[in-house]
């Protein structure tokens, strides 16, 4: 602080003033107010006789310094709001850099939830391409059931085939006891006796082919049907995870529209941010009319003795101003106090969304893993083959099977025998086609697995 030495007589009056306010302008008001004092002093000195005038004089001085005093604290005070206007602004800015590393963070959480939306169709996508795999696969095992049918008639006509079978042994032995008797009867049947026993180790002979075929295909029947059931189980398996990675779809597509509701608050976060600019702009601007009227204010002191009244008139609107100022202020920094929470809020819930970003990306890896494993099982029952009916020639056949490599499981059922006994004569098969060998007229199916 500064002062000012007053001199009336012996009577010393020291006005402080604030440093910070002792400009050019201010020294010529107390150049000019120093002036006035000394020539105040001349005509005291002048009217020392006049004790009324010294004493008024003095009382007027006295005033003039408790003013200035008070003056002097206002300007101070006015001073120190600066100041904490510009703390103000520096929280502003502060919280601004904050709303732009918000928004960086969303835009990140925004990319990672079109990646995810992407992620989410081509599952999708995969599990369409799934359901029509399935379909075909639920078609081929519909086929199988009808060849299940086909083979059960099958082993009806074999049982029936063994009852002619056993009725021609019957014959067979009558036969013998017939050509016994006729051997006895007639010496010259010797030589047809022969030639007809010869007939009949053939038949015989076919009749132990016959046999081993038809354990063979009740052994291959017994074989397809325990096939089957473990297709069908594997099958009910696939169903049961497709219902879960349903489940689990509707579960992001849940934690997506939550993500919607995310960038409707961050919306609002933006109006707020905007109306708290305006509101900032607002206080640049009374401060810059503040700045204004104390100029208006110092200027208007330049009589400091006569116009003190106005001046602590003016004084006193800008301390109104000053009290606006701080009602805005005390505004401002409370809206700074909900921004601040505003953007701790959004911060938790950004963490949430990345939470459940990271929790989707595990269900997505699972359900890609659950895909994965579909795949391999559906390319299992896509390495089946099952054969049109085929009718049989008696010579080598050849069936494309399109597997694209040599079989490892090759099972032939004969589904129609025209009446007659027939044989199934297994090729060497390739890569292309299936070699078999069925008695003509006999029509047959084959079951091909890689």
């Amino acid at each position: 602080m500064s002062s000012i030495g007053i001199y009336v007589n012996d009577f010393h009056h020291s006005i402080p003033l604030p440093s910070s306010q002792v400009d050019v302008t201010q020294n010529g008001r107390l150049d000019s107010a120093e002036s006035k004092i000394t020539t105040a002093e001349s005509q005291l000195a002048t009217n020392e006789t006049d004790d009324s005038k010294i004493y008024t004089n003095q009382s007027k001085i006295g005033t003039l310094t408790t003013t200035a005093t008070n003056q002097g604290s206002r300007l101070t005070t006015v001073e120190s709001k600066l100041v904490t206007n510009e703390v103000d602004d520096s929280k502003i800015y502060t919280n601004e850099s904050v709303n732009t590393t918000q928004n960086t963070r969303l835009t990140a959480a925004e990319s990672r939830n079109t990646t995810q939306d992407t992620r989410i169709t081509a599952a999708e996508s995969k599990n369409t391409t799934q359901d029509s795999r399935l379909a075909t696969a639920e078609s081929q095992l519909a086929t199988n059931e009808t060849d299940d049918s086909k083979i059960y008639t099958n082993e009806s006509v074999n049982t029936t085939q063994n009852t002619r079978l056993t009725a021609v042994e019957s014959v067979n032995t009558t036969q013998d006891s017939l050509l016994t008797t006729a051997a006895s009867q007639n010496t010259t049947h010797t030589s047809k006796v022969g030639t007809l026993e010869t007939e009949m180790n053939a038949v015989e002979s076919k009749n132990t082919t016959q046999d081993s075929l038809l354990t063979t295909a009740a052994s291959q029947n017994t074989t397809h049907t325990s096939k089957i059931g473990t297709l069908e189980t594997e099958m009910d398996a696939v169903e049961s995870k497709n219902t879960t990675q349903d489940s689990r779809l509707t579960t992001a597509e849940s934690k997506l529209a939550t993500n919607d509701t995310d960038d409707s608050k961050i919306a609002t976060n933006e109006s707020v941010n905007t109306t708290q600019t305006s509101q900032l702009a607002t206080v640049s601007s009374v401060n810059t009319t503040q700045n204004s009227r104390l100029t208006t204010a110092e200027s208007q002191n330049t009589t400091h003795t006569s116009k003190v009244g106005t001046l602590e008139t003016e004084m006193d609107a800008v301390e109104s101003k000053n009290t606006t100022q701080d009602s805005r202020l005390t505004t401002a920094e409370s809206q700074n106090t909900t921004h601040t929470s505003k953007v701790s809020t959004l911060e938790g819930e950004m963490d949430d969304v990345e939470s459940k970003n990271t929790t989707q990306d595990t269900s997505i890896t699972a359900v890609e893993s659950k895909n994965t494993t579909q795949d391999s099982r559906l390319t299992t029952l896509e390495n089946v083959f099952v054969s049109i009916e085929q009718a049989g020639t008696g010579a080598l056949q050849n069936v494309a099977h399109g597997l694209g490599v040599t079989p490892t499981y090759v099972l032939f059922s004969i589904t129609d025998d025209n009446g007659a006994s027939f044989s199934i004569t297994e090729g060497v098969h390739d890569s292309t086609n299936l070699k078999v060998t069925v008695t003509s007229g006999a029509k047959f199916k084959v079951l091909a697995m890689a």
